[in-house]
């Protein structure tokens, strides 16, 4: 009888912590996965370039997106294309720098706040990661007040993000994934 009410409180117990287990999700091409904390979803990519996406259900999102290297002259020129990008979303807002590593590359994450065009404050995380073959952008946009109340996490995504090591060859050829 005491086995059974082991075995039961186990199995409950296993059944409530799987519920809120972190989840792993890969870009369709494999090319890199991210773990997202419990309670966020997989969202469907938006655009060529988008590889993840991703919600915590309350309007935070992240996106991770991957550029080839050619269309930039090096990593300085793709990190100020993708910055003047945002400051068109944020308008008259500075971004602070942090130099950092991503899954062993190197990274500058750029985090800004304001007020977007429709009049919402926003905070923005945006890492940008030289990640071989490509430049990767992780970008988290989140609402002020979301942003207050899990920065850590928001903060946090980018680390998530793990790089297929697949040489920039086997990436081109026809009929391979």
């Amino acid at each position: 009888m005491v086995r059974l009410g082991v075995a039961t409180v186990a199995a409950f117990l296993a059944f409530c912590l799987s519920a809120h287990a972190q989840v792993v999700v890969k870009s369709e091409d494999g090319s890199m996965q991210l773990t997202l904390p419990n309670g966020w979803k997989e969202g469907k990519p938006v655009g060529a370039s988008t590889k993840i996406r991703a919600s915590d259900g309350h309007g935070a999102v992240v996106a991770v997106s991957a550029h080839p290297k050619e269309d930039f002259k090096d990593f300085k020129a793709f990190t100020n294309f993708a910055d003047e990008r945002l400051k068109k979303n944020l308008p008259g807002t500075e971004a602070k720098a942090q130099n950092l590593e991503i899954d062993g590359k190197p990274a500058i994450r750029m985090t800004m706040s304001g007020t977007g065009a429709n009049g919402r404050n926003v905070a923005v995380i945006a890492t940008y990661v030289d990640a071989g073959p490509t430049y990767v952008v992780v970008l988290v946009r989140a609402s002020a007040s979301d942003y207050r109340r899990q920065e850590p996490v928001l903060v946090g995504l980018a680390s998530q993000l793990k790089l297929a090591a697949t040489a920039p060859a086997a990436q081109g050829k026809p009929g391979r994934r």
